[in-house]
């Protein structure tokens, strides 16, 4: 029963228990999953993405996702945000409200120097397609010749995050943050000891999806959303305070006893 296929539909089924969808609205939210790495068409949409990456890294999704029409607004134009000096980061801060969690100084003026070297690609390879052709990008497979030079050139694409970024535009991989290493943990599929967790999580999450045959986008958001509830329909996360409604309880090291 603890084989990662089962785990994987029984994280599913508990989902769709505490999701608001019905069955047709939850499969028509996984299919935007499973189809969300062909949103990415021009060089606005892949800027925009870093720009999300950026703001997501440390942050809990739910906070920025209220808040991604004003990142969009007034940081999704890199032809437009690469001109920009540090007073007018100073502006961007004062348009988010001081007093809101996104705005965030070091991301903001971050982004600045990321718009700019986004530029420099473009103005390099024509288009930010044509520069991840020359690593031979392909959805479905992992590039870790990519991986490694996204690092090298983007503020904010660390180890974990770069994982995020190439994931949204459909490489074989999972982000493999916190909370899904702790899911995984709880499950006693990664020990608490162990120093390598993000690298036992991203081949866990890819052992999933070569398993069920699912695309590792919704294994990604499934995982996620048990530990974030902000997607799917749920606006709460199961894991860990409603264990005793949880598929995965008598499989799971880390259930509170007392729900």
């Amino acid at each position: 029963m603890d084989s990662l296929h089962d785990i994987y539909y029984l994280t599913l089924e508990t989902l769709k228990r505490h999701s608001s969808l019905n069955e047709v609205e939850f499969e028509e939210k996984t299919d935007e999953w499973r189809n969300y790495p062909n949103k990415f068409k021009n060089d606005e949409d892949f800027f925009n993405l870093l720009v999300q990456v950026t703001f997501y890294s440390g942050f809990k999704s739910g906070t920025v996702n209220k808040s991604l029409y004003k990142i969009k607004e007034y940081l999704g134009n890199y032809q437009k945000v690469k001109e920009y000096t540090f007073e007018d980061a100073e502006m961007v801060l004062d348009l988010f409200g001081k007093s809101s969690a996104i705005a965030n100084a070091p991301k903001v003026c971050l982004t600045i120097l990321n718009a700019r070297e986004f530029h420099r690609i473009i103005m390099e390879y024509g288009s930010f397609k044509n520069y991840l052709q020359s690593y031979n990008f392909e959805q479905g497979v992992w590039n870790e010749k990519l991986y490694k030079n996204l690092q090298g050139r983007f503020y904010y694409l660390g180890e974990v995050t770069a994982y995020h970024f190439l994931m949204d535009i459909g490489a074989f991989c999972i982000k493999p943050d916190r909370q899904i290493v702790q899911l995984f943990m709880n499950l006693g599929l990664i020990r608490k000891r162990e120093k390598r967790k993000h690298q036992i999580a991203l081949k866990l999450g890819r052992d999933i999806a070569l398993e069920t045959g699912e695309k590792i986008r919704v294994v990604d958001i499934v995982l996620v959303t048990m530990r974030q509830g902000t997607d799917l329909g749920l606006e709460y996360s199961v894991c860990p305070n409603h264990c005793g409604e949880c598929l995965l309880n008598k499989l799971c090291r880390g259930k509170k006893e007392s729900s």
